[in-house]
């Protein structure tokens, strides 16, 4: 329990519904600091795992938090191999930076309007997650089905259940943080 807690605590960990994300600069894993020379190049490895049912999107490494600008962006969907995803590259910094790695699921799924588990399966994790991902279906539709012109239709705001999200493949590593010329971390440089 003791690593577990160190590992969240000190930015080690990865949060993933399934993906499992090896993330390293120069040498250094998530949650490390990694001084380098400014102007200077670094090694980046990303290596992207999971079971050959998962449905994955795209992998992406995200700087400084832009995630409207990511540094590397790959589609993965048609990949069923266990090892996803795995690359080398060398990144040039020019001050204080911090990269994060995340792993997004396969298109767009409309989370609202299609939840019929033949649209869904191919995106879901079932095994791992229970088909309890569907919609509820209350007392009073069912009767309504049953008395259909002798309910009255009512909308029950608030205390309608929500409908719940269809859980799928992602992840997100926490950040590796890139110290420019070893004079301390400071994203305003």
């Amino acid at each position: 329990m003791g690593d577990f807690v160190d590992a969240v605590k000190y930015n080690r960990s990865v949060a993933s519904y399934g993906p499992f994300i090896n993330f390293e600069i120069a040498g250094k894993k998530v949650g490390a600091k990694v001084e380098v020379n400014q102007d200077s190049n670094v090694e980046v490895w990303i290596k992207v795992q999971g079971p050959d049912w998962m449905k994955m999107g795209v992998v992406r490494l995200i700087k400084n938090g832009d995630r409207l600008n990511p540094i590397l962006e790959e589609d993965i969907s048609t990949s069923t191999d266990v090892i996803r995803f795995e690359k080398k590259m060398d990144l040039e910094v020019k001050g204080d930076c911090f990269y994060t790695v995340e792993i997004l699921s396969p298109g767009k799924i409309d989370r609202q309007a299609s939840l019929k588990p033949e649209d869904i399966y191919p995106y879901s994790l079932w095994p791992v997650v229970l088909p309890r991902e569907l919609p509820p279906l209350l007392l009073s539709e069912a009767l309504q089905v049953v008395f259909q012109n002798l309910m009255p239709q009512k909308d029950f705001g608030n205390f309608k259940p929500p409908i719940p999200r269809i859980v799928t493949a992602m992840a997100v590593t926490n950040p590796i943080w890139v110290d420019a010329n070893s004079d301390g971390f400071n994203l305003s440089k």
